[in-house]
């Protein structure tokens, strides 16, 4: 299983050239994103803040503040103890990524997204009235530490839910982060490592 599981995302960067989903996201020309108009800009914030760490001022763009809140799925939060008060909040995010770029310069984070779907109607959820929206994707994560040394990656997969809300100015904000696992994870050095939840609690504790 875990072998197909990482053919098919091979699969999907070798294509993603050719696939306009997988565009690539250019660095905003000033000092703030546009407006996040559409549900979906969300995940193409997301992937250039984690492919370029020196953009996390961005985050308070992305994400509900104060609101936001990640949620480690069920068996990273049984095998990391995660329960009772500790929160992934914006901070959170924000000193995570800004101890990746400071521990290592020279990394490199790319994230995929496949099979990104709104399923806010099949949760009950109506985007006119109730201003918000729900979503679901798969993801890989491909972080390579230092890329001058070493070209391999470490990869991470799973599955994320994103509940986004509009703010005042009608703009899409991140509120709630789900994260689910997909795969097993292979404990005996191989190249799954785990999910965005663990990549997160490994390099941001």
């Amino acid at each position: 299983m875990i072998y197909k599981t990482i053919v098919l995302f091979l699969i999907l960067i070798w294509g993603a050239c050719k696939n306009p989903f997988f565009h690539e996201v250019e660095p905003p020309s000033g000092e703030t994103f546009e407006p996040v108009s559409q549900p979906r800009d969300i995940f193409d914030r997301l992937k250039l803040v984690y492919k370029d760490q020196t953009l996390i001022d961005h985050l308070s763009e992305i994400m509900q503040e104060p609101g936001f809140i990640f949620h480690f799925s069920f068996e990273d939060s049984n095998n990391f103890d995660l329960q009772g008060s500790f929160i992934w909040d914006s901070k959170k995010e924000f000193d995570f990524l800004d101890s990746l770029k400071r521990k290592y310069p020279n990394n490199e984070i790319i994230v995929i997204f496949d099979s990104t779907i709104n399923i806010s109607i099949e949760k009950g959820i109506d985007e006119t009235k109730d201003q918000k929206s729900l979503w679901s994707s798969n993801y890989l994560i491909l972080f390579k530490k230092d890329v001058k040394i070493n070209p391999e990656s470490i990869q991470y997969v799973g599955r994320m839910e994103l509940l986004l809300e509009k703010n005042e100015s009608r703009e899409w904000r991140l509120k709630d982060w789900t994260d689910i696992w997909t795969t097993p994870m292979d404990t005996s050095g191989g190249t799954i490592a785990g999910t965005w939840g663990r990549f997160k609690f490994h390099y941001g504790e």
